[in-house]
């Protein structure tokens, strides 16, 4: 077998710079050479080389998932979806200090004493007159007068005074990439039974990373349930104490990886490949030959250490092994477990078809659906209402390729009795019935064979189907819903059923996950948020 073993979902990296993570695999039966893909396209830059090693410039920001794909010569395959997150810039904190000097200042104060002296030219005037009368002298003198003006300036003194510019500081926070659950519909996790109709955020209920109707794991790898406990599928080994609010299985731990929902029971892998079921078990849907209810987990009398996948529909569990091998047990009256009888079977048991090159499987309410690793989509079970897709209404009790299919199918998923599936040109079609517009194609008429929804397009990414309607997310993030809308279910803040995709009135782009119940009408979804904090303080530094 082959496993993609690394634990690593979030690989989270800067725009601009070089990327290189490995992924790894365990084949135990060293079969080679292997073959990596991935179904999503890969931001500009960035490529996944034959030996499983991403690498190259991560050159566009954004929240990317992937989905990796590994393949051996024996056509053995394993697949794991990862979360790229490239982020504009690292997380900063930025100081900015801005120091002004004063120049040097020398005030001087100068005195300045103007002294001014003017000295008169000595003047002396003599005259003489003689008379022949008795001799006169008359002597004039004048007299030399000097003055002396002193002016005194004023002191004069300068002062100059330089205050530094205000200093503003940026501090700039950048999260991790984080997932948030919300819900709207029918049953609710928020220790309440009110219905509603817009999408309401789980915001005391720590973060999630894979969620089913009335189950979901936490990112630490616990395992909560919640809802009804008549047959003891809360897994916490008490019997009719229903809960409005998640509890753990009796079990524990943190090594959880997948879990999914049927009517009454659950299902669940741990990151060691080992299976594990509880709750009612009337036709042997736990899978241990009893038919015995369990309020706490079991093994299915099969074992192993290889389980990859799982499906759950009323009565009956699908799974896929790491060697692509196909499983199924529990109810079978209509055929749903694909063994050419109508025998229910109490321990796992392969499809008529057998092989060991299947993908992936989902289960409705009374059929499966399932798609192999060459692309090509088969059905078998209940076919009332035209939901194998095989254009007739007949029940089929072994797999049957669904009416001019194809073979380059992705991904499928199951409603009580309409199918729903994207290709891998993105486009999104859909079959069965139809009375509530479920199938999206602005019509109430039944489909026996794929149709396309009415908005078209090649970028559909994720599906999920519930009692009668169907969710869809796009590779842009956005998220969508059409079909029955009694209770609320599409979100749209109406309980007008609709025949036509809609969004939620939570808008936003960055959906990465959605799960509908078959047997109620809600909904659970997840987000990936990264927030960014910014704080800005400016300071005055004094003189």
């Amino acid at each position: 077998m082959i496993m993609i073993i690394t634990n690593k979902i979030n690989i989270n990296v800067i725009k601009g710079t070089s990327v290189k993570y490995q992924f790894n695999v365990k084949n135990e039966e060293l079969f080679k050479p292997l073959i990596w893909s991935t179904s999503t396209k890969l931001p500009l830059k960035l490529n996944l080389t034959k030996k499983g090693l991403l690498k190259g410039i991560a050159k566009k920001a954004g929240v990317f998932k992937i989905k990796i794909k590994v393949v051996n010569n024996k056509k053995q395959s394993v697949s794991k979806v990862f979360i790229l997150n490239i982020k504009n810039k690292k997380p900063t904190t930025t100081t900015t200090t801005t120091t002004t000097t004063a120049a040097p200042t020398t005030t001087t104060t100068t005195t300045t004493t103007t002294t001014t002296t003017t000295t008169a030219a000595p003047t002396t005037t003599t005259t003489t007159t003689t008379t022949t009368a008795s001799p006169t002298t008359t002597t004039t003198t004048t007299t030399t007068t000097t003055t002396t003006t002193t002016t005194t300036a004023a002191p004069t003194t300068t002062t100059t005074t330089t205050t530094a510019a205000p200093t503003t500081t940026t501090t700039t926070t950048t999260t991790a990439p984080e997932s948030n659950m919300y819900f709207w519909g029918g049953s609710q996790i928020d220790n309440s039974i009110t219905a509603r109709s817009s999408p309401t955020q789980t915001l005391s209920l720590g973060k999630w990373s894979k969620i089913s109707n009335y189950c979901g794991i936490k990112e630490d790898g616990t395992l909560w349930n919640w809802g009804d406990n008549r047959n003891g599928e809360l897994g916490n080994n008490t019997g009719w104490l229903s809960v409005s609010s998640p509890v753990q299985t009796i079990t524990g731990g943190s090594n959880w990886n997948n879990v999914k929902h049927g009517n009454g029971f659950k299902i669940a892998i741990k990151t060691d490949g080992t299976l594990w079921t509880w709750g009612w078990n009337y036709n042997g849907q736990l899978g241990d030959n009893t038919i015995t209810n369990r309020s706490s987990p079991v093994q299915t009398i099969a074992g192993g250490t290889n389980w990859k996948s799982i499906a759950a529909g009323r009565g009956h569990v699908a799974a896929i092994k790491t060697d692509g091998t196909l499983w199924l047990w529990g109810s079978n009256i209509f055929g749903e477990l694909g063994i050419s009888s109508r025998i229910y079977k109490a321990s796992p048991v392969q499809t008529i078809a057998g092989g060991n090159n299947w993908e992936q499987v989902a289960c409705g309410e009374l059929f499966t659906v399932a798609i192999k690793t060459d692309g090509t989509l088969w059905t078998w079970g209940l076919n009332d209402q035209g939901q194998l897709g095989d254009n007739a209404i007949y029940n089929k009790s072994s797999p049957i390729q669904v009416y001019g299919a194809g073979s380059n199918w992705k991904s499928v998923a199951c409603g009580v009795s309409h199918t729903a599936a994207i290709k891998q040109d993105g486009t999104l079609w859909t079959w069965g019935f139809n009375a509530f517009g479920q199938l999206g194609d602005n019509t109430n008429t039944n489909s026996r064979s794929p149709v396309q929804i009415v908005s078209y397009g090649s970028d559909w990414l994720e599906i999920g189907c519930g009692l009668a309607f169907t969710n869809a997310i796009k590779t842009d993030g956005t998220l969508w819903t059409w079909g029955f809308n009694s209770a609320g279910q599409l979100g749209d803040n109406t309980i007008i059923s609709r025949s036509s995709p809609v969004q939620t009135i939570a808008g936003g782009n960055n959906w990465i996950y959605v799960s509908s119940s078959v047997y109620s009408a809600s909904v659970y979804a997840l987000t990936l948020t990264t927030t960014t904090t910014t704080t800005t303080t400016t300071t005055t530094t004094p003189p």
